[in-house]
């Protein structure tokens, strides 16, 4: 986002493509840094209702819950197949960073 400052993260997007050999699906993770928290997404069949077919390509978008934090880290990690990974894109916004309370 171009800044240092404390960020809510909301959403997400993928776009992944199967080998030309093998159906493919992976875990998607995040990591936010301080506040340090990790939480699973879900999976890439899960998201689609069935693996990933053999030479075929998905784009994926899904909710990460508002996590907050200063930056963000995502894990997209293959357990079928080698699944390629083409575009990875996390949506944030900042993060209400008032010095007095809030009434």
């Amino acid at each position: 986002m171009g800044d240092t400052d404390r960020k809510k993260f909301n959403s997400f997007e993928l776009h992944t493509e199967s080998s030309s050999t093998n159906t493919s699906n992976a875990t998607i993770s995040v990591e936010t840094e301080n506040v340090d928290s990790t939480a699973t997404l879900g999976t890439l069949g899960g998201y689609l209702g069935a693996v990933l077919a053999i030479s075929e390509d998905a784009s994926v978008r899904g909710r990460i819950g508002n996590m907050r934090g200063y930056g963000i880290q995502m894990t997209f990690t293959p357990t079928q197949g080698r699944p390629l990974l083409r575009m990875a894109k996390i949506n944030a916004m900042s993060s209400f960073n008032s010095l007095t309370q809030a009434s």
